[in-house]
């Protein structure tokens, strides 16, 4: 399931229980995380014999089984509530079918034990079941394979003649391929090195095998079993051969060579075993794990000939069809079985078990393949919910993922490994000429240049220069043409001397291409013909014995080359072999001589230094019209002993005796070293130690602002592992964690990421698994919130001013920037202090705003408003008093009307007597300090509120004016008799009023 747990669903007690006991609805979960069991949701009915398929969305489709009443059923699990719930119906009862999940999420369902003949869809969307077209022949204890350009592979039958045919999900229409030789069920098929397959034992083959060459759609018998085998295991070792280990009822096992053909047995296993898997471990003995009851995992030495038990699976659990890999650091790991998702990882030095992380998918009959990075890919095995996914084991951080699919369909065409690590598919029909490339880095598919034709059962050969030659092929007669991978480009070659297809051609050590019997519409050839890139012509050599086809033709270390079986007629395959060797160019055309490597232990960028005789013999000829280009220096390649990787080098000093080269970059590991000159080789094997990490840098022009509102983040990267290395990334992990980093691909894309600070960091993985300690990082903070912005007030100007500028400062976040308006114009950038000059009279308007780092912008400006009034007012107006006018007090009150707001100054005799402000109606008025018994003058002046003082007012006289005892005023001073009679008066009044308060 897509949480990592494992989902394990009915079944019964007793696997050979006859008649079974009752079956379970009963459905528990595992956690791996916590190692702890606990039920679920139950099935609506108990079942065996069904199938359970992890569908995209993350339920689990179970259709069919036993009893006959859940045949036509179908139940659904929801991982996320633990409920079943129902499927639809099935339109056919069935039980031990296959189901396999097709491309495009749909489930294919094929036979089974009640309807053999039958096939159906379900389709996920819509929970409905629909027939597609029947089988062309019936199907049960049969074999349903999704191949890689999406159609299905079905094999084999318990009730008819011998049958594979393949189902085409595009057109839902089924076509035989090939006829197997024998009717088999319950037999294994194993993926050669040379991409054909093995079909070995089965009921009713007896101890027969043979081979279907996927290229052409053909089955050839080979070599026979020393014991006939039903349920039994077979792996494929590093040296090419296949070990086929006991079964149902023989605990025996025996290695076949499919090179020479020949079948030997070896000693026998301690337990019999059934459906389990071994490896080749680095030391050379074999471990075998799994089988069909539990039962420890035990080790096979050749040099003793001896098996000795190990210690049980951690799970303590067997499986049926496991497969066991060996890492690039000697140690394997064990896969799958019975449909378990479990992975585990045996450690030879130690002899112990350890649990690892475990796949998306439960899977049994899988197949494993070390990548050239240390990975390993899975594809495919039953129950159907793995059928139509791949993915990949990464050995260092424990974890696996998901990997790509072609983007054509394709049969009979060819896949090859080019020099950079990349994958080229070829053709596959006679009107299909589009090629496309894999990347396994990335686990994408590209399309690539179009082929001159189209082409099927054509050979596709890697040459030293890292180009690809394609030779001829169904439909396409005696052409070749050779695709550059740096271009993306074909060119055709010189015709071949004869049109064939379905031959064996084999790259030779000096580089040329040797192309080997096949057949056209004469019949099948016995001719031979060789390519020379440098010319690109095609010249005839020596010629099979017999004629043949189908065949295979391996170059040997001596440099020779065998041509092993075939059929010379639809009906007749051989068991002999031929040796073809290279015409000797002269006496000193003997092979070279490699006496000294050294050193024998080095690491990738260090000098290798090649010694001993014979490197160089002048120039190598092509055809007497043509002579090829001078080669008179010795080819150098390495070739891996422990998985399929070969690199020619290049850039050295050579002579006739020496030899300096420098040691790309390569996995750890063993290599065996070919010195070729004109097709002679010498060999010599070394030791690669890989522990340089690799140095990750990243493309800062890519990179996020470092403070941004987007949402979004790409990040580009470069690495100095200049080998096929691949990337691993994290994003806002811990420093001292090594959890997180999982493979990514370049560029990377982040999207939805939420505010605040950010951290990305990528390092690289080279070929050999060193990783970079010092990943390349980058922090940025993603900030949607507007800043806010404030002005200082005390900058600001008075609200009515007469100063004709103004310096104003404002402030907000830190790294903020500002924009300015003055009046409604448009904001322009500015910062603080900000000055205006020559204001013009009136009022005036500022508004500022802040941007921060990320560009967020303050949605409310701060805003500052005043006058600027350089103009005075006019001088005030007076009302009182009125000219000459008389006072009978000598503090009178003056009022008058003046602009609005301004200060009134008053001054009498011509000194100021005090300020009053007008009102918003204009009004003002003073209160006169005592002013003395006499005529004054007075006049006035107005300031306004920005400062400007009017001119003076016209001078008003007044008299301060003395009312007499009878009500009669006088304009001047009494006279002293007066004044002295007024101070008597007042006395006696005085002290007439003591006098009455005494009494």
């Amino acid at each position: 399931m897509p949480s990592g747990k494992v989902l394990v669903v009915g079944g019964h007690n007793g696997l050979y229980t006859q008649p079974p006991s009752q079956p379970r609805n009963t459905v528990e979960v595992y956690d791996p995380a916590a190692n702890v069991w606990t039920f679920t949701g139950p099935l609506s009915q108990g079942r065996y014999g069904h199938t359970a398929t992890l569908l995209p969305d993350g339920k689990v489709l179970v259709v069919g089984g036993l009893p006959s009443n859940v045949a036509a059923t179908a139940e659904l699990y929801d991982p996320e509530t633990g409920v079943w719930s129902p499927a639809g119906s099935p339109v056919h009862r069935r039980s031990y079918h296959t189901a396999t999940l097709l491309t495009d999420g749909k489930v294919l369902v094929v036979g089974g034990y009640q309807e053999s003949s039958t096939a159906e869809l379900y389709d996920p969307s819509t929970r409905t079941w629909t027939l597609t077209s029947s089988p062309k022949q019936p199907h049960d204890y049969h074999t349903a394979t999704l191949l890689p350009d999406g159609k299905v592979l079905v094999v084999g039958n318990n009730r008819s003649e011998p049958t594979a045919e393949v189902y085409d999900p595009t057109t839902g229409v089924w076509s035989f391929t090939g006829s197997p030789v024998q009717r088999r069920a319950s037999h294994t098929a194993t993926l050669l090195t040379d991409g054909r397959v093995l079909v070995v034992g089965g009921a009713w083959s007896t101890a027969t095998t043979e081979i279907y060459d996927p290229a052409t759609g053909v089955w050839s018998p080979t070599g026979t079993l020393e014991e006939r085998r039903v349920r039994h295991a077979a792996a494929l070792l590093h040296n090419g051969q296949v070990l086929v280990v006991g079964g149902v009822t023989s605990g025996s096992s025996e290695v076949y060579d499919h090179v020479i053909g020949v079948w030997a047995p070896t000693r026998p296993l301690i337990q019999t075993r059934a459906a389990h898997a071994a490896t080749l471990l680095s030391d050379g003995k074999l471990l075998v794990v799994g089988g069909s009851s539990k039962l420890p995992a035990e080790v096979y030495d050749p040099v003793t000939g001896t098996w000795s038990a190990l210690g049980s699976l951690p799970l303590g659990l067997s499986s049926y069809y496991p497969t066991a890999t060996l890492l690039l650091d000697g140690k394997v790991l064990v896969v799958g079985g019975s449909s378990r998702r479990t992975a585990e990882v045996y450690d030879p030095v130690t002899g112990t078990w350890s649990s690892t992380g475990p796949m998306a998918q439960a899977r049994s009959q899988q197949t494993a393949t070390l990548l050239l990075d240390g990975r390993v890919l899975v594809v495919g095995g039953s129950p159907s919910s793995g059928a139509a996914t791949a993915e990949v084991y990464d050995p260092v951080t424990g974890t696996w993922s998901s990997t790509g699919s072609p983007t054509r369909g394709r049969s009979l065409h060819t896949a090859t490994l080019l020099s950079d690590g990349r994958v080229l598919v070829v053709g596959g029909s006679s009107s299909l000429t589009t090629a496309e490339v894999y990347d396994p880095v990335t686990g994408t598919w590209s399309p690539t240049g179009f082929l001159t034709r189209g082409r099927f059962g054509h050979t596709a050969t890697r040459l030293p220069s890292g180009k690809v030659l394609v030779v001829a092929g169904s439909s396409a007669g005696s052409s070749a043409e050779i695709y550059d991978p740096s271009t993306g480009v074909w060119v055709p070659t010189g015709p071949l001397v004869q049109t064939r297809t379905s031959h064996a051609a084999t790259l030779l050590p000096g580089g040329k291409v040797l192309v080997v019997g096949g057949y056209n519409s004469s019949g099948y050839l016995a001719s031979a013909e060789v390519f020379n890139p440098a010319t690109g012509l095609w010249a005839s050599t020596s010629a099979l014995a017999e004629p043949r086809g189908r065949h295979t033709a391996t170059l040997l270390l001596s440099g020779q080359v065998l041509v092993v079986g075939g059929q010379s007629n639809p009906s007749t395959s051989f068991s002999s072999t031929e040796l073809y060797t290279e015409a000797q160019p002269g006496a000193d055309a003997w092979p070279p001589v490699v006496t000294d490597v050294s050193p024998l232990h080095l690491e990738p960028g260090t000098p290798l230094t090649v010694r001993g005789k014979r490197f160089r013999h002048g120039t190598e000829t092509g055809t007497d019209q043509q002579p090829s280009s001078p080669i008179d220096y010795p080819l150098l390649s390495l070739r891996s002993i422990e998985y399929p990787h070969w690199v020619a080098l290049s850039g050295y000093d050579s002579s006739n005796t020496s030899l300096r080269a420098t040691l790309p970059s390569l996995p750890s590991g063993t290599y065996l070293l070919t010195l070729s000159t004109r097709g002679l080789t010498s060999t010599q094997m070394l030791v690669v130690s890989n522990t340089t990490p690799p140095d990750t840098s990243l493309e800062l022009q890519s990179t996020p602002s470092l403070v941004t509102q987007a949402t979004t983040a790409a990040f580009t990267f470069t690495s100095d592992a200049v080998d096929r290395g691949s990337f691993e990334c994290r994003r806002d992990g811990q420093d001292s964690q090594e959890q997180g980093f999982t493979l990514c691909s370049n560029p990377l894309n982040y999207s939805s990421l939420s505010e605040g600070e950010h951290t990305f960091e990528v390092r690289t993985r080279d070929i050999a698994g060193n990783r970079d300690p010092s990943p390349a990082t980058y922090r940025w903070t993603v900030d949607r919130t507007s800043p806010k912005t404030e002005l200082e007030l005390a900058s600001t100007p008075s609200s009515y001013t007469r100063d004709t500028t103004a310096g104003l400062s404002f402030s907000s976040e830190q790294g903020a920037s500002f924009e300015c308006s003055l009046d409604g114009a448009a904001f322009t950038a500015c910062a603080p202090p900000f000055h205006y000059s020559s204001l013009e009279d009136g009022q005036h308007t500022f508004q500022v705003r802040a941007i921060d780092r990320a560009g967020n912008v303050d949605p409310d400006p701060s805003t500052y408003s005043w006058t600027v009034d350089t103009v005075g007012p006019e001088h005030p107006e007076l009302l009182v008093p009125a000219p000459d006018q008389e006072f009978f007090t000598n503090q009178p009150i003056f009022s008058g009307t003046a602009d609005p707001g301004s200060t009134v100054r008053v001054s009498v005799d011509g000194v100021e007597i005090g300020e009053t402000q007008a009102t918003d109606s204009g009004a003002w008025e003073l209160a006169s300090p005592s002013l003395t018994w006499s005529t004054h003058s007075l006049s006035i002046t107005a300031t306004d509120l920005a400062g400007n003082t009017s001119d003076t007012s016209p001078e008003v006289s007044f008299t301060i004016a003395l009312r007499s005892y009878y009500g009669m005023g006088c304009t001047a001073s009494p006279p002293s008799w007066q004044a002295t009679w007024l101070w008597a008066l007042l006395l006696f009044g005085l002290l007439q009023w003591r006098s009455r308060r005494r009494s």
